[in-house]
């Protein structure tokens, strides 16, 4: 595998946040109503507030998505940190006077895009596998990402194991035990274990 200086800002392929964006939004729009910069509240006793870069909502099943769009990831605390976020904005409320219907409602999932493939600048080691493993684990909190199939155009939505969604042909058979509240998140242990792993991966 050939090596990948993190410090070389021209491998990345979405060098903002509004080049990400950009990216994916045109496409979910042709299947999704798009609301962007959404209000949220976290839960008590904190009750943060948060803004959803996206949220969006299927116009067939109802299914809600949150966004969060970062640049591309050249390193892995960036993606560590991006997840952990994803997951703060999965657990929060939405509260957007422009979504009266969502109120006090969470996103079904939230996605992190994008992803990140592992590749570092530690000489040709590739994370691959400590970032599949980061994205197993934030899918407890129903927190998915992005992946671009081989011999596919198009993208599909992830979450775990499960892809949910396929630009090329919409929901798939594994969407609803993944998306509703079938599965129950973990809990407020869990949670804590699973943000003390993911950081873990940094060190």
């Amino acid at each position: 595998m050939a090596r990948r200086r993190a410090k070389d800002e021209s491998l990345r392929r979405f060098r903002t946040e509004e080049d990400a964006s950009s990216f994916v939004l045109p496409e979910l729009r042709k299947h999704f109503d798009v609301y962007e910069e959404v209000c949220t509240v976290g839960p008590p006793p904190e009750n943060e507030r948060y803004r959803l870069d996206a949220v969006s909502i299927c116009k067939e099943s109802g299914y809600v998505l949150g966004w969060e769009f970062k640049r591309s990831h050249l390193y892995k605390k960036d993606f560590v940190d991006h997840l952990r976020q994803a997951i703060y904005y999965r657990m929060a409320y939405i509260d957007d006077d422009r979504l009266p219907q969502l109120r006090g409602q969470r996103p079904n999932a939230c996605i992190a895009f994008p992803g990140w493939d592992g590749l570092h600048d530690d000489g040709s080691h590739c994370y691959a596998g400590e970032a599949r493993g980061m994205q197993l684990l934030a899918s407890h909190f129903r927190v998915g990402v992005v992946t671009f199939p081989e011999k596919r155009e198009g993208f599909s939505i992830v979450i775990g194991e499960s892809a949910v969604w396929h630009s090329w042909q919409g929901w798939t058979g594994n969407a609803a035990g993944v998306l509703k509240e079938k599965r129950p998140l973990a809990s407020q242990r869990r949670h804590d274990q699973i943000l003390h792993m993911i950081k873990n991966t940094t060190q």
